[in-house]
């Protein structure tokens, strides 16, 4: 039974869609909705609630393209130290979409893995400990 009362009540909405003028080969006429007065044009409309107008017109715009997400990038990608050698610095950067580019690396804690292979302070600056690969993670602080 509710199968068949899913089918009379589609039945109902496509009459009422036809009576309305959908699926015709005319297309109605477009009616301003009740509050609201007949936009100027296709992008400015001028809202009015029980008669009273809003002071400015609303403006819309077209979408623009999809917002591209940020890039994160940590430098150098790779780099190969000795056991004598200082460390290096790392560089945690965020470019975002329009091309801004800030400096993370203060702002995230950074891990070495394996650990004990090296020691890596909250500036990003890697001393080795001993000779492996090691593979370094910055993680944001919460």
């Amino acid at each position: 039974m509710p199968r068949r009362r899913l089918i009379v009540e589609a039945g109902a909405l496509l009459a009422w869609l036809v009576a309305a003028g959908c699926g015709s080969n005319s297309t109605p006429a477009a009616k301003p909705a009740a509050g609201l007065s007949a936009p100027a044009s296709p992008v400015l409309a001028t809202p009015a609630i029980e008669g009273v107008a809003s002071p400015k017109p609303i403006q819309a715009q077209a979408p623009t393209a999809p917002l591209r997400a940020p890039v994160l990038t940590i430098s150098p990608e790779a780099a190969t130290i000795t056991a004598d050698d200082p460390g290096v610095q790392l560089l945690l950067r965020r470019q975002s979409a329009d091309g801004t580019v800030k400096d993370l690396t203060g702002l995230v804690a950074w891990r070495v893995d394996p650990p004990g292979f090296g020691a890596i302070e909250a500036g990003g600056y890697l001393r080795p400990l001993a000779a492996d690969n090691v593979s370094v993670k910055a993680v944001f602080r919460r």
